[in-house]
């Protein structure tokens, strides 16, 4: 398995994967392409791939001055679960977020990913409702 910044011409599989994993909670319309090819530039985005499939994701914010990162989605194709990808895929985003300088990753997580993310260091926060308006 190989962790890399994804090509331009993969956008389109990253955005696939995310649309349709149910605890990111998306629709078609939650994250563009524009929006991985802006992450891609200005952010952080890592995919998992072993030959030509996607295992998996990772994308997120930073900003080295204020010295925090936001992850905003970590995905794992449902076949490869359970098999380390999601691990490596977190480990790449911390080494990319302490090269930047950051000193913490802030994230808000689907419930099925609660015992994930604590297994991995992360400390429950402050708990939130998630709402979202359509403005279409």
């Amino acid at each position: 398995m190989t962790i890399r910044s994804p090509a331009l011409k993969e956008l389109k599989e990253v955005k696939i994967l995310v649309d349709q994993t149910p605890e990111m909670d998306t629709d078609g319309d939650t994250f563009s392409l524009a929006y991985f090819r802006r992450l891609r530039k200005d952010g952080i985005l890592l995919i998992a791939k072993t030959g030509t499939r996607m295992q998996g994701v990772v994308f997120g914010t930073f900003s080295g001055k204020e010295q925090w990162a936001d992850l905003i989605g970590i995905v794992v194709h449902s076949s490869h679960r359970q098999k380390g990808v999601g691990r490596a895929l977190l480990q790449a985003f911390e080494r990319e977020v302490k090269n930047h300088r950051a000193r913490t990753i802030d994230l808000y997580s689907d419930p099925r990913q609660v015992v994930f993310f604590t297994k991995h260091g992360f400390k429950k926060g402050r708990s939130y409702v998630a709402m979202r308006m359509s403005l279409s």
